[in-house]
């Protein structure tokens, strides 16, 4: 048996724990219908997303069918036109379900979901057929956060689930596109795409829509000044294989295959600084107003995090700003069970960063052990208080929560996520 726990911000019941207040500690979330309870039978969890007020869910049920489960703020379409009129809020996940009056989703009712994401007010959801995907969008266009090339009359919301194209970015020659990864901030998306060309699948496209004044989505070619908004997908050009990447605020990360680090957009907050000297870096991710980098020691092989950003709320894990260089990227002091882990990864919030790690011992069977720093105002972390945290502090397993294993950690808009297989 699997259960979702959450905690942190919680005003329009986007922690499903049937309620609207703020959770200070992780609570097991609630389930309405066939997962009352909690309880994921026969179920697995492959990913959750976060708006503004609003959680998006993707599991695989018993019987292999991808589902999206989802609460909180629905006001705006982002949970789409069912929920939109059958709760408009609610503090208890419901099933999902997408609906489009396009022709093109004909084509993909029944086929897999494989990505979501979410923005501020605004949802994504790709469908994978046997040869090519679709994606969709609902919810807000404040600032083409739909990327379909805005709304008729000028609307800025809708309840119904809409293709993004991308087309007009294809050479000529291409045919069915895959999405490779998406990622969502709080006003932009980037997708990287791969495309069917001349028999083969290329290296692709990155792509991004929506917010754009800070050249985090590229500088616009006939203009020297970046774009303020993109309400359809344009391409960001790169020379390098781009294998991942993170969305920040108003800042974006890209990892290349060599192991080196592109970014783009704002470093007010010192967000970009010293990205372009690291090395051998072999995982990427950003809070709103900071970058994380991940790698090996090069001599002890133990794993090393470099941050650089906003240290406001203890984002930087560097002891309530202690040894704190500005403008440049500083290393974060890991407890030993996460530099010495077999495996580690970087799972960031708005403003508050978790970690996941797993030992040798972990490897076959066991869970997750889950640490986690930065900003804590509505008690995101789960600790039982609202400071904010300048080092790394074990979330779990800890003296709330030590049964069953955990196999899945999210973080968003000051919540954070563990799910556990409780078996």
């Amino acid at each position: 048996m699997c259960a979702v726990y959450s905690s942190g911000s919680n005003a329009h019941g986007q922690l499903a724990q049937g309620s609207e207040a703020d959770s200070h500690r992780f609570k097991q979330c609630i389930f309405d219908g066939s997962l009352s309870d909690g309880e994921l039978a026969g179920s697995k969890l492959l990913s959750i997303t976060t708006g503004a007020n609003h959680t998006l869910l993707l599991l695989r049920s018993q019987e292999g069918v991808t589902q999206i489960w989802g609460c909180g703020n629905g006001h705006r379409g982002q949970l789409g036109a069912q929920y939109r009129r059958e709760f408009g809020a609610s503090s208890v996940f419901h099933r999902i379900f997408l609906r489009s009056d396009d022709a093109r989703f004909t084509e993909f009712v029944d086929c897999d979901i494989t990505f979501i994401a979410a923005s501020w007010e605004t949802s994504y959801a790709v469908l994978s057929g046997s040869d090519s995907d679709l994606v969709l969008s609902v919810g807000g266009d404040d600032f083409g956060d739909l990327g379909i090339g805005g709304l008729p009359g000028g609307q800025k919301e809708t309840d119904i689930w809409r293709p993004v194209g991308f087309r007009h970015l294809l050479p000529t020659a291409a045919s069915n596109v895959r999405i490779a990864q998406l990622k969502a901030g709080p006003h932009n998306v980037i997708v990287k795409l791969v495309f069917l060309d001349a028999s083969k699948w290329e290296a692709g496209l990155v792509v991004g829509w929506g917010a754009a004044r800070q050249g985090q989505l590229g500088q616009g070619p006939a203009s020297k000044k970046p774009q303020p908004t993109y309400s359809s997908p344009n391409i960001i050009p790169f020379t390098s294989c781009i294998s991942a990447f993170a969305v920040g605020s108003q800042h974006a990360v890209f990892l290349t295959s060599e192991g080196t680090v592109l970014s783009l957009g704002s470093n007010k907050k010192d967000q970009l600084c010293d990205i372009d000297a690291a090395k051998h870096i072999c995982a990427v991710n950003a809070t709103w107003n900071g970058t994380y980098l991940l790698k090996r020691h090069d001599n002890s092989n133990k794993w090393i995090i470099l941050a650089t950003g906003s240290n406001s709320n203890g984002q930087l894990a560097l002891a309530s700003g202690a040894g704190v260089t500005a403008g440049q990227m500083n290393e974060i002091s890991l407890p030993a069970d996460a530099s010495e882990a077999a495996s580690l990864n970087i799972i960031c919030g708005s403003e508050h960063v978790l970690l996941s790690s797993q030992t040798g011992a972990q490897v076959n069977g066991g869970g997750l052990d889950v640490f986690g720093w930065g900003w804590n105002e509505h008690g995101n972390l789960g600790l039982g208080h609202t400071l904010d945290v300048h080092e790394p502090a074990r979330l779990w397993p800890s003296g709330d929560h030590q049964r069953g294993k955990v196999v899945g950690v999210w973080a968003g808009c000051a919540t954070s996520w563990i799910v556990v297989d409780e078996e």
